[in-house]
């Protein structure tokens, strides 16, 4: 049962919330969140009430007071064959990694060879990429706390299986996944807690909890349902246990369920976004990689300034599948939902309808982000309001039509990435796997052909000591390149913050923009100017990694076409082994951009291809640094903070004149931007001390010094030595290991 707490204070109690927080375990501030947002009060604060006052249930009943909470109904799809083929594919794959991984672990132990060590750990990185790209679609749903994200899954599980009430419960990440999923060791524990460093880039990866050594190494604790209560909330006696570890660590609670919908996809329940600094930078870090991303706002308060940053933030980094599939229109995988959409009707001071809320802001929010602010130059985006439009929900779990609008538009959306993950899953066999077995046959055929690899062997023992002076050469090359364009970034975006952050330019900006002065229109440019420096000093810093990109092909080539030269049959390839080893930090820096203009390739992938590639003379690299593509440098929960702090005060009392307002505004955005972090000693430090402004200096230093700090020489002259075990092994096995070892390199085939 709900109780109309409201109404019964003031119809029938006739007391004040002062006099109700005396009697009950709610202070001031709780009751009136549960007041003005009609939110279902706990059931033990409903007994409280009840019996401090000595209330009769049945006539509260009649009375209409006290209603019956709505009944949850498990959302189910229609069977599709495309879903049980995938799942098919998943699970094949899955088993075949285990095998893999078993046998690279007896092999480990029976035998050192080089060759089947790396043969080994070249195919579980394709595993693992195809893995992260056909595992079940993940649906995340964040927004501010309270907004219903909880009773929302609830809703679609069919049950109340998430704790729901208002208070900012989820202190970690949660993920739903189907009971049939679930790792065998677990027994019969269905939920787990697990913790990764949060310097990795990701959270915990699901789909590789079979993998015994993967689960072990990450697991806190297993039991119960009750996990999620006792450690994903802030008041939790295990969250306070384990809080210092946060600090460190990223936790994520993994629930096992038997619910249809996880036949689909797997659900992530993300932290609320308005209350504490870490479950920001949690939500955050959480819907990365998620196939599709539900945004709920109550519509009673749908979408202030903060639900605004936040979903520029989700448009701008969401994977964009209208460019991958025909099938999935622009932005299909964003959810805008303006959430307990019966409340609108229940507001005294309600004056429009769910739509057209919907209408209002989603325009607001449109007309509040540039086209440039979501997409780069290489991706072909609609970014227009009926576009975006069309992305907007009302959802309440008292009216079944608004259920059925959302569950049938993200049910089909399901289906049509189900059918996008077949396609690469056929691609990745035909490519990628075909790549792997020629790189199977070409060792294969140099294990059989001792002599020649004799010589090969010569011939890069000779070199060696040279290949490691080019190795220190371009390392130096690579941090002087590095260093060069740090400090010409740093002074670029110094200048243009400088430029930007006064207030006649601000004021200029204000005019053309011409959002008004009301407190909409300033929320709306606060978001607007916030975007607009994000975007120009990512594009200052695109700039020198797209040139540092250049600099870095331009050398590797030059160094191919010296080598060319004395080019012979099986040589040792000197640029693949430097690019090979370069690749193992692709994702940091000013590498993602490099490694970004050679495809989305990644690791040993863009290795294998670039191997075969060289086994013809005169390859080039080609001058692809200047496809670049800009990634999101900046944006989070950190500049979030700033573009809120903005809005403080904004609600200008006592204006002069006409224009006198933007001025004032002009300066509070100055003040906002110049104002240092004073972060709680519970927050995030990170940038304690620093202004908004000195952030971005902060950032962007922080992006060149990964950059230099990644690179050490020791790791490529390793290289070289492995390289050398794996010829020696090849030209000196006697008949009997050559035999054993070519029937393993034969068994790694993909068929």
């Amino acid at each position: 049962m709900a109780l109309d707490i409201k109404n019964l204070r003031e119809k029938k109690l006739e007391i004040s919330i002062e006099e109700l927080a005396k009697k009950i375990d709610l202070n001031v501030e709780e009751i009136k969140k549960y007041e003005e947002n009609h939110l279902q009060l706990p059931n033990n604060i409903i007994n409280q009430i009840i019996i401090k006052f000595d209330l009769d249930v049945i006539e509260m009943a009649e009375e209409g007071y006290m209603y019956s909470t709505p009944s949850f109904k498990a959302w189910k799809f229609e069977d599709k064959e495309n879903i049980g083929l995938l799942n098919e594919e998943y699970e094949d794959l899955k088993e075949h990694y285990k095998d893999l991984k078993k046998m690279e672990l007896e092999n480990r132990n029976n035998d050192n060879s080089e060759i089947l060590k790396n043969l080994y750990n070249k195919k579980i990185l394709i595993l693992d990429q195809l893995f992260s790209k056909i595992n079940k679609p993940s649906i995340s749903l964040t927004g501010a706390s309270s907004s219903g994200k909880s009773t929302m899954i609830n809703h679609m599980l069919g049950d109340s299986t998430l704790p729901s009430n208002y208070t900012p419960t989820t202190s970690v990440s949660t993920k739903i996944i189907h009971i049939e999923d679930k790792p065998k060791f677990m027994e019969e524990n269905n939920t787990a807690i697990f913790k990764i460093s949060n310097k990795q880039e990701k959270m915990i990866e699901t789909h590789k909890l079979h993998d015994k050594s993967y689960f072990i190494n990450h697991l806190v604790e297993m039991g119960e349902l009750n996990i999620i209560s006792e450690f994903g909330n802030h008041e939790g006696e295990k969250y306070k246990k384990r809080k210092k570890e946060l600090i460190d660590n990223d936790f994520v609670i993994v629930c096992y369920l038997d619910k249809p919908i996880l036949k689909l996809c797997d659900i992530w329940d993300i932290p609320g976004t308005n209350v504490k600094t870490e479950d920001d930078y949690i939500a955050t870090k959480s819907r990365k990689g998620a196939d599709i991303t539900l945004y709920l706002s109550t519509a009673t308060q749908f979408m202030q300034l903060a639900d605004m940053q936040y979903l520029t933030d989700i448009l701008k980094t969401s994977s964009n599948y209208a460019v991958k599939s025909s099938e999935i229109d622009q932005f299909e995988n964003v959810f805008i939902i303006a959430s307990q959409a019966s409340n609108v009707k229940k507001g005294i001071a309600s004056t429009q309808t769910v739509e057209q809320i919907l209408d209002d802001r989603i325009m607001e929010l449109w007309q509040s982000i540039d086209h440039r602010h979501i997409t780069n130059n290489n991706l072909k985006t609609d970014f227009s309001y009926e576009a975006l439009r069309n992305r907007g929900f009302g959802f309440d779990v008292l009216n079944e039509k608004t259920q059925k609008t959302v569950k049938d538009s993200l049910l089909a959306l399901l289906i049509k990435i189900v059918d996008y993950r077949l396609n690469i899953i056929r691609e990745f066999k035909e490519n990628e796997f075909q790549r792997f077995n020629d790189l199977i046959s070409n060792n294969l055929k140099e294990l059989r052909d001792q002599e020649n690899t004799q010589n090969e062997l010569e011939d890069f023992l000779l070199n060696k000591e040279k290949n490691k002076k080019k190795n220190s050469e371009l390392v130096n090359f690579i941090v002087n390149k590095a260093t060069t364009y740090k400090e010409s970034s740093q002074k670029d975006i110094q200048s243009y913050l400088d430029e930007t952050l006064e207030i006649e330019n601000i004021i200029k900006l204000i005019e053309i923009k011409n959002f008004g002065k009301k407190k909409k229109g300033k929320e709306q440019f606060t978001n607007w100017f916030q975007n607009e420096i994000t975007y120009r000093v990512e594009n200052i810093l695109t700039k020198y990694a797209e040139k540092f990109s250049e600099d870095i092909n331009d050398k590797l080539e030059a160094v191919a076409e010296k080598d060319q030269k004395q080019f012979k049959v099986n040589q040792f390839n000197f640029v693949s082994s430097f690019i090979g080893t370069l690749s193992s930090i692709a994702t940091i820096g000013a590498f993602s951009f490099y490694f970004g203009t050679l495809g989305n390739l990644g690791g040993y992938i863009f290795l294998s291809q670039i191997v075969s590639g060289f086994s013809a003379i005169g390859i080039s690299l080609g001058g692809t640094a200047t496809v670049a593509s800009t990634v999101s440098i900046f944006g989070g929960p950190m500049t979030l903070v700033v573009g809120i702090a903005i809005l403080t005060g904004t609600l200008v009392k006592g204006i002069i004149d006409k224009t006198a307002w933007k001025k004032d505004f002009a300066k509070k955005i100055v003040k906002a931007y110049n104002q240092k972090i004073k972060p709680k000693k519970t927050e995030d430090t990170t940038y304690k001390g620093l202004t908004g402004k000195e952030v971005y200096i902060y950032q962007s230093e922080e992006f060149w010094n990964e950059t230099i700090h990644s690179l050490n020489v020791k790791d490529f002259n390793r290289k070289l030595n492995e390289t050398e075990v794996e010829l020696r092994e090849k030209a000196g096995s006697d008949v009997i290991e050559l035999k054993s070892i070519i029937k393993k390199v034969e068994y790694l085939k993909f068929v």
